[in-house]
């Protein structure tokens, strides 16, 4: 009788904490779709505090909607934008994985107005782009992102290949191997490593016999070994 009662209350309690588990997941859920309103959200953009722009943009993160989505959009492709608001709003387009946002990232990539070659926009667009890995123009891009006078720019459209592990890439990345920035030399490093593409290991061992410095050749001699 004395174990009846005791499993009765184990079922009880077991019952009561599913209840509470659930009713707690159901208004945290609650929570996050409500979120800000899109209105207010459209109002804090129009404020001459970019701080305040920044904030608003940031209150978009998590939210996939089309309506989202768009107004993303709109920000980062707003010539009279402030630079970080913009780097914002491209972030989170990235995090969204939308299609329709790909013509726009390309486009500001690509672009050679003066106002998108800030080189914080360019990087944050190549980790933008890493994230439609597969989709038409893409690889393309950040491939001729290798070429691009700022540094900055360069090594993120190397780490961005490398996230994407495109083969395509490798031709164009193995010769940077031999480029003069550390910093450079160790992304492509990286990057080869993730695309797990042998065509690479010749190049790797020279850099492991011949690099003049430590940090690179011990980057290599990992590389290599996952590679093997």
């Amino acid at each position: 009788m004395g174990t009846l009662i005791m499993d009765s209350r184990k079922t009880v309690l077991t019952i009561i904490l599913t209840v509470m588990w659930y009713l707690s997941v159901f208004f945290a859920s609650q929570h996050v779709f409500a979120g800000t309103p899109i209105d207010s959200i459209q109002a804090e953009l129009r404020s001459r505090d970019v701080d305040v722009r920044i904030a608003a943009v940031e209150k978009l993160r998590h939210r996939k909607d089309e309506e989202t989505v768009d107004l993303l959009i709109a920000v980062a492709g707003n010539l009279r934008e402030d630079w970080e608001v913009q780097v914002k709003a491209i972030q989170l387009l990235g995090e969204a994985k939308n299609p329709k946002a790909l013509d726009l990232l390309l486009h500001i990539f690509n672009s050679h107005l003066r106002v998108w070659e800030c080189p914080a926009i360019k990087s944050y667009t190549a980790f933008a782009l890493s994230n439609f890995g597969g989709s038409p123009g893409v690889t393309d891009a950040l491939t001729k992102g290798l070429h691009d006078p700022e540094l900055l720019t360069r090594e993120a459209s190397i780490q961005a290949l490398g996230i994407i592990r495109d083969e395509k890439a490798l031709p164009s990345l193995v010769p940077l191997l031999q480029d003069k920035s550390v910093a450079v030399r160790l992304s492509v490093i990286k990057a080869v490593e993730n695309i797990g593409d042998r065509r690479a290991i010749p190049a790797l061992k020279i850099i492991v016999e011949d690099d003049s410095d430590e940090v690179v050749r011990n980057t290599a001699k990992v590389a290599l070994t996952n590679l093997h």
